[in-house]
């Protein structure tokens, strides 16, 4: 077999480059001879085909770009899968990446503007080959002025996520991903959301293996930015977390780092939390413990010992270490030493 595909193999190092002209030109003259309104009416049918009518997409405005790389655009967008609800989205723009179809690796960049309010692109690329065979995933997000009400909606209707949430997301993420786990993925990421608020609702958590309903008080954390957080073989590392303002019933900084492992398993990509080692410097109002007892937050502060905790005028400082070696197991706290 290898003798056969020598000649091919040898055709495309050395004239990769006039292959890939021709297949411009091919393009080309398919844009150019075939009606936009039959190439989307092909499109629809071969996703709902090629996804066993699980998959229904609709779209206006068809159009092909050559320029600067060969792509598509369409308004208007509606994407309808089984199981999930509709996504609905105004300008879409897909196209390759031209740098790595010269290199014969897959390579696509997606731009889609009102989809939850806001704008997300998209960029997917192989990247070199993992130890087993496979060629790494390297995915880059950016998503500006993301609605969470919206998205946390279509999350929900998704079966992804419980909590409702409000407030307007700025993401930016690139992520190194081997889907068969062989290595641990790599991730930076920055998170930005103005005005993040938990609103008043009704949870069900799981106590001790039983489901039961918790009712969670309306949360105003304001302003919550992360920034340039890196997960690197299965380190993550915190540079720095805000949770809301001077003017709000918590506000703070942290930093520190702790393990983050995936193991893959038959539902999924499962992570795996230990050696939590945080600096954790927090100021909250007076009345906070009482509000917020039954959240996550509140039984945080309840568990800061009394010598870590002072007055102010206005509520509570609290500036701490916080050390976990298992999800288990009892925190221990520190005082923090350093300026935050």
């Amino acid at each position: 077999m290898g003798k056969i595909l020598s000649p091919f193999t040898l055709l495309f190092r050395y004239h990769k480059t006039k292959i890939v002209t021709i297949l411009l030109i091919a393009f080309v003259f398919a844009v150019l001879l075939i009606p936009n309104d039959d190439i989307a009416d092909w499109l629809t049918a071969q996703i709902a085909q090629k996804s066993n009518s699980m998959v229904y997409a609709q779209f206006d405005n068809l159009s092909f770009d050559v320029i600067p790389s060969p792509g598509v655009s369409a308004s208007d967008l509606l994407v309808d899968s089984k199981g999930f609800p509709a996504i609905k989205a105004g300008e879409v723009h897909a196209a390759t990446l031209l740098g790595k179809l010269l290199t014969f690796k897959l390579g696509i960049s997606l731009m889609a503007d009102r989809i939850f309010h806001g704008a997300v692109g998209v960029s997917y690329a192989q990247g070199d080959k993992t130890s087993s065979g496979q060629n790494y995933d390297d995915i880059t997000v950016d998503a500006t002025k993301i609605s969470l009400d919206d998205l946390g909606e279509f999350l929900r209707k998704s079966n992804l996520l419980s909590l409702k949430l409000q407030g307007v997301a700025n993401l930016s993420a690139n992520l190194h991903l081997d889907r068969t786990m062989t290595a641990q993925p790599s991730l930076s990421t920055s998170l930005d959301v103005a005005s993040m608020t938990i609103p008043a609702q009704s949870v069900m958590l799981n106590q001790n293996g039983v489901m039961a309903a918790q009712d969670i008080p309306l949360i105003e954390l304001g302003r919550v930015a992360i920034k340039n957080a890196k997960l690197n073989e299965g380190i993550l590392d915190l540079s720095e977390i805000t949770i809301g303002d001077p003017k709000s019933d918590l506000y703070g900084k942290i930093r520190g780092s702790m393990n983050l492992v995936f193991r893959k398993s038959p539902t999924g990509m499962q992570p795996e939390i230990k050696g939590v080692d945080l600096a954790i410097d927090l100021n909250y109002s007076t009345g906070f413990t009482d509000r917020y007892s039954k959240t996550i937050l509140g039984m945080v502060v309840i568990l800061i010992p009394a010598n870590l905790q002072t007055k102010t005028s206005t509520g509570t400082h609290a500036a701490f270490h916080l050390k976990l070696a298992n999800p288990n197991d009892f925190p221990t706290f520190t005082p923090l030493t350093e300026k935050m």
